[in-house]
């Protein structure tokens, strides 16, 4: 018991050195700036006056160094946020430029096909399958995705062959009824959530807009 009593004052001296003494010091100086006959001292003895003002003032000490720690800890927390906001927003402003400059270096017909997804809400666009892309342009880009299929609602095969023995113009690409193979493009979901961000947050989606 002895042991456990020496130990527990061990730890709460070395957590609460400064307050203890504090309270202490606090205690003998309300004995010598208090009158003997002060009405708490003479109802309940100068030793319980000197632990009731121990405790007292040692409690406002924590109390204290409490509200210090949590104004300092406040504070801290509000620079982090303000410094991870102002981080972030640099951040942004960098990608936001090299989107807007990848957009100015398209041609013209491709910002505009840009716009028209966007508008859009991303809906597929369809391309013959005979065509071809090149360059920087944005249906050749990695900007988009694709994929083939049979056309059930073409009007009019944009490629087709001189008409067979029976008299009958067939799509170069085709099935054997005649449907047009056609691809369909969409923008990848990143590219298409970052220009449409832009478009929302800035009013364009290049520099030149």
């Amino acid at each position: 018991m002895k042991e456990a009593i020496t130990e527990f004052c061990k730890v709460f001296a070395e957590k609460h050195l400064v307050p203890s003494v504090v309270s202490i010091a606090g205690a003998i100086a309300a004995f010598l700036f208090l009158p003997s006959d002060y009405w708490m001292i003479t109802k309940i003895g100068k030793v319980l006056f000197f632990i009731f003002a121990v405790c007292l003032i040692f409690l406002a000490v924590e109390f204290m160094a409490f509200c210090y720690h949590k104004l300092c800890s406040h504070k801290n927390r509000n620079a982090k946020e303000k410094y991870y906001n102002q981080s972030a927003a640099r951040n942004e402003q960098q990608e936001m430029e090299k989107l807007w400059t990848a957009v100015d270096e398209f041609a013209p017909d491709d910002r505009k096909l840009l716009k028209e997804f966007l508008e859009n809400e991303n809906a597929p666009i369809i391309r013959s399958s005979g065509s071809r892309y090149f360059g920087n342009s944005l249906l050749a880009s990695d900007w988009v995705v694709s994929t083939e299929e049979y056309d059930d609602h073409a009007e009019e095969p944009p490629f087709i062959l001189p008409s067979n023995q029976k008299g009958k113009a067939i799509p170069i690409y085709s099935d054997s009824v005649g449907r047009p193979l056609v691809v369909k493009y969409k923008l990848r979901n990143e590219i298409f959530t970052f220009l449409k961000y832009s478009k929302e947050k800035y009013g364009k989606i290049s520099h030149f807009e």
